[in-house]
């Protein structure tokens, strides 16, 4: 399914869209959805269409030059499989991150290294993302270890000098 939120759709019409979509019995999961802003202030439609959709939603791309004046439209109100981030914004942060709950996800992101530390001790505590598969993310800052691993049993090691033993 495509779906263009265009100037005609902006109105009424998008309305009765969603709730049908919402509603629609057989489609407990939308396969793929992609989203795009030609020009800056389109966003705010395509905001509004992520936080009143109530479906998960197989693959979430963002491509191209996605505008977030609003980070709003990350807030989605059911699980994400896959999450792919290709755009010129870094749309992902913490609270986002743990509400989608992913499987996949590759882009880049706002996270910082206290965010990534918080993420992970959650996750290790089995509170949040238990899906999780693999995250192939890019950090807002250079990464800092001993931030990143603080409280996690981790440890840092020079791959330099590391002497590997093999069973």
């Amino acid at each position: 399914m495509t779906v263009i939120i265009d100037p005609v759709m902006k109105s009424s019409n998008l309305n009765v869209f969603i709730n049908w979509l919402n509603q629609h019995e057989k489609l407990s999961k939308i396969p793929y959805l992609s989203v795009s802003s030609g020009e800056e202030g389109d966003q705010l439609h395509s905001n509004w269409f992520m936080q009143n959709l109530k479906k998960d939603i197989g693959v979430l791309s963002f491509y191209g030059n996605y505008y977030a004046a609003e980070r709003a439209v990350l807030k989605v109100n059911g699980k994400v499989d896959s999450l792919e981030l290709d755009s010129s914004e870094k749309l992902l942060d913490l609270d986002h991150l743990i509400s989608m709950d992913c499987v996949y996800i590759s882009g880049e992101t706002s996270l910082t290294n206290r965010d990534l530390n918080s993420f992970l001790k959650n996750w290790k505590e089995m509170k949040t993302n238990e899906r999780m598969g693999f995250y192939f993310i890019d950090a807002a800052e250079n990464l800092d270890w001993s931030i990143i691993l603080k409280g996690l049993d981790g440890e840092i090691r020079d791959v330099r000098t590391l002497r590997r033993e093999y069973l």
